[in-house]
């Protein structure tokens, strides 16, 4: 039988979803992440923890001003990185903390995706255009500004005190990674260029809770790990390894209706996964624990 908390946090989940919804340009990515901090924080007060950007941009205003459009972006990676000392958590890197944005701000430890959309927010409320880049293992920021000679973008590195990286550096570093392991034919330059393009808002938030149910996961917190994928589930109703993962995670909880609904779909829709036989194998174990008397 469903929990309280977990009927909290599938409520969370669908009001997230609603409002991540539409077209991408429409999601306020703010509003969004913050909001994933009421998995952990039920009486986030998300326009409260919105408002601190909004005072950061306000803060960081007169450094920008006079510089050139392909400086501007680097003079708030110094200001939020040296002035402020926002920097990445090397140290618990998996500290379900660095997932939330309102403990982000007010710590000043983070991720590389969630520094990345600390530096993408503050800068859009200051007319910068800062992009995420879903970097395979280290989220990166993309900045272009129209000034800038060529068009060519520029990637920093929030999680590393907003540090440039060199581009030809950059991609020789994703062909390696993308080839660890695959076909040539699977990787190379062009491959590499697909990862160094900007991703979507959506993608982002996907990213962000990914890393909270990892964190979660990792540190037996299977109540932060569920309200994860609760949210993943809603974002992507249609991705049966987040439903497979919410069944696992469920399981963990002793929510054993939920997770045998999750693991039994996953099941009917992918009966040749590579997981098949581990998956079976918890079902038949939460079958055996059921009540006689409960349907199965």
């Amino acid at each position: 039988m469903e929990t309280e908390e977990a009927a909290r946090l599938r409520a969370l989940a669908a009001d997230f979803a609603a409002r991540a919804g539409g077209a991408d340009a429409d999601v306020d990515l703010a509003d969004c992440a913050l909001r994933v901090g009421r998995i952990g924080e039920a009486g986030l007060d998300v326009a409260g923890a919105a408002a601190q950007l909004d005072a950061l941009a306000h803060e960081a205003e007169p450094r920008l001003r006079g510089a050139a459009p392909g400086l501007r972006a680097d003079r708030l990676a110094a200001f939020l990185f040296d002035d402020l000392g926002f920097r990445g958590n090397a140290d618990d890197y998996y500290d379900p903390q660095n997932s939330y944005l309102h403990r982000v701000i007010e710590r000043r430890l983070g991720l590389p995706i969630t520094l990345s959309i600390l530096l993408i927010e503050v800068g859009r409320r200051l007319g910068l255009t800062i992009e995420g880049v879903g970097a395979p293992q280290h989220f990166l920021v993309r900045v272009t500004a129209d000034a800038e000679a060529e068009g060519v973008p520029r990637y920093l590195d929030p999680f590393h005190g907003g540090r440039e990286i060199d581009l030809d550096a950059l991609r020789d570093d994703m062909a390696r990674r993308l080839s660890a392991g695959r076909p040539a034919a699977q990787t190379g330059s062009g491959a590499a260029e697909l990862f160094l393009s900007a991703v979507t808002k959506r993608q982002i938030l996907a990213r962000v809770l990914q890393n909270l149910k990892l964190a979660g996961s990792r540190r037996r917190d299977f109540a932060t790990a569920l309200g994860a994928a609760e949210h993943l589930v809603a974002l992507t109703p249609w991705a049966l390894d987040e439903i497979r993962d919410r069944g696992l995670i469920a399981a963990q909880l002793g929510l054993s209706d939920v997770a045998l609904r999750d693991l039994r779909t996953y099941q009917e829709q992918q009966p040749r996964a590579p997981d098949a036989l581990q998956v079976a194998h918890v079902v038949e174990q939460l079958e055996r624990d059921m009540p006689g008397d409960r349907p199965r």
